[in-house]
């Protein structure tokens, strides 16, 4: 069976990564650059692509120079103004579009999902404990939009109400701070078991040595310094 480098990188950046835990040092600041090097070099690589596929081509090749397409490259072209200081101000205009437009299609997609989809639910009495949850989902909806009433003081009514929906909010954020922790927990299981194997064991061997070389001369060899 043939060695696999790729896997060896990979665990090794992983390892790297890891070894922050200790303390900072100098493989944790390498697997840090080489990471965001990486994204970035990602990133330039499927701009430039999509400036191929999505620009270049239609405008030079097929020659639809009067297609909507103009008007969007030239915005996307304002953003490079913002490198000259009296040309900044046009950088504006396509940052204010882009961010109008993922506004209102988060609150868009938000508003359905998570208040129209649940209020026109239909499938409320199917039976079971799918019954029981699509009630908590609506009472946590309901009590969780009463507690951002700004018009009327939370007392009486509104007030119970408000404050069951703060503990309903404190809820789904743990919730989504669990499941969060939980995959990352998943994916450093996945990694420890790929460290116990094959090539991974001997990335974790090597790892070892540095990290007792470190140790002693944390202990010993840096005191005296």
């Amino acid at each position: 069976m043939s060695f696999d480098w790729g896997t060896a990188a990979e665990m090794a950046l992983v390892l790297m990564a890891w070894s922050l835990l200790y303390r900072d040092n100098v493989f944790y600041r390498v697997a840090e650059n080489l990471t965001i090097g990486w994204f970035m070099a990602m990133s330039l690589v499927i701009g430039l692509g999509l400036l191929r596929t999505r620009v270049y081509n239609p405008l030079f090749i097929e020659g639809r120079w009067l297609s909507p397409l103009i008007i969007v490259t030239i915005l996307g072209l304002f953003y490079l103004l913002r490198l000259y200081r009296e040309t900044r101000w046009l950088a504006r205009w396509p940052i204010s579009l882009m961010a109008g437009v993922a506004s209102a299609v988060a609150v868009k997609g938000v508003i359905y999902a998570q208040i129209i989809r649940l209020v026109t639910m239909k499938s409320w009495a199917v039976g079971g404990l799918e019954t029981i949850n699509n009630i908590i989902i609506a009472v946590f909806t309901f009590t969780g939009l009463s507690y951002f009433i700004f018009t009327k003081e939370h007392r009486g009514v509104l007030g119970y109400l408000a404050g069951f929906g703060r503990y309903a909010l404190m809820i789904c954020f743990g919730w989504t701070a669990g499941t969060y922790l939980m995959s990352l927990i998943s994916m450093s299981v996945g990694h420890m078991q790929t460290l116990m194997q094959v090539p991974g064991i001997y990335v974790s061997a090597v790892a070892v040595i540095i990290l007792i070389i470190g140790i002693i001369y944390d202990t010993k060899v840096k005191p005296k310094i």
